[in-house]
């Protein structure tokens, strides 16, 4: 993995992102987007299966590797909203000279593709792989993550956070100890006073009350139109992703496929070799 640190500038002002590159090597180029407290390091387990395809793996604003909005800012509402991350993914878009888009998105990552593919990335847009995310999501998922971000952890050490880290995240299918043990290393950072927190910045929870409403039909209807090839992809027990929401998206676009994940929650990692073959499948098929 490589990490390139690019400075772009945001709807509030400069901004220096961070990008996991996986298989830099790798003739095609797949942009791996996280979900709203995740960061692009929970796509290296994919990486590892899908090794004929570069993986762009950003960190989102506030999460992982990129620079969080300044404490004293007057502008958080513009550094963390759908309408930013969608500005400075074109400008990294821009950044690696892509022409044809592919893109797995990962829950809020899926929102963002979901609004590019329909927009400005409308006749670009080779690929949409939605994970775990769709038109509409299901409000108690909704409540949950909110309850969760809203909460201020400190932790004395690494074991109490571990705790806490299963609880949050019993929905991801991390059954083997080494994999748990990987998402602690990458999920928390360490304050000067000796401990810890998560690794995000705990003010990207407000965005959910500057845009509280993620009805995104149209869009889905834009996509459908323009035939892009989707692939949905659902935790056999997500509490964000309904079987009634992905049956209404097969309706209105039949072509598009679907496949569970039986023994996921909100959200698969896919890490697993199932889950990755059904994406290389997907990709593949798709290109050639």
């Amino acid at each position: 993995m490589q990490l390139h640190l690019i400075s772009c500038q945001s709807l509030a002002g400069p901004i220096e992102l961070g990008v996991r590159v996986y298989n830099p090597q790798a003739q095609q180029t797949l942009i791996a987007w996280h979900g709203f407290a995740r960061h692009g390091g929970d796509f290296s387990g994919l990486a590892q299966h899908l090794t004929d395809w570069r993986i762009l793996a950003p960190d989102t604003p506030g999460r992982g590797y990129s620079a969080w909005a300044p404490q004293n800012t007057q502008d958080l509402a513009l550094y963390y909203s759908y309408a930013n991350y969608q500005h400075l993914a074109l400008q990294l878009i821009a950044h690696y000279q892509l022409q044809e888009i592919n893109w797995l998105g990962t829950s809020m990552g899926g929102l963002l593709g979901l609004r590019l593919a329909a927009g400005h990335l409308q006749g670009r847009m080779q690929r949409l792989i939605l994970n775990d995310i769709g038109p509409q999501i299901q409000p108690s998922g909704v409540e949950r993550i909110i309850k969760y971000l809203s909460q201020d952890y400190l932790f004395a050490d690494l074991e109490t956070a571990s705790k806490v880290l299963r609880r949050i995240y019993a929905g991801f299918p991390l059954h083997h100890p080494h994999t748990w043990a990987q998402m602690l290393q990458t999920s928390v950072r360490r304050l000067p006073d000796g401990q810890w927190t998560f690794h995000y910045d705990p003010r990207i929870v407000r965005q959910f009350y500057y845009e509280p409403s993620y009805d995104l039909w149209a869009a889905w209807q834009n996509i459908a139109q323009a035939e892009i090839p989707s692939l949905i992809i659902r935790g056999a027990h997500s509490d964000i992703l309904s079987l009634e929401t992905c049956q209404k998206m097969q309706q209105i676009y039949p072509p598009a496929d679907l496949f569970i994940c039986p023994h996921a929650g909100h959200a698969p990692l896919l890490d697993s070799l199932s889950e990755a073959l059904s994406l290389q499948a997907f990709l593949n098929d798709q290109g050639n």
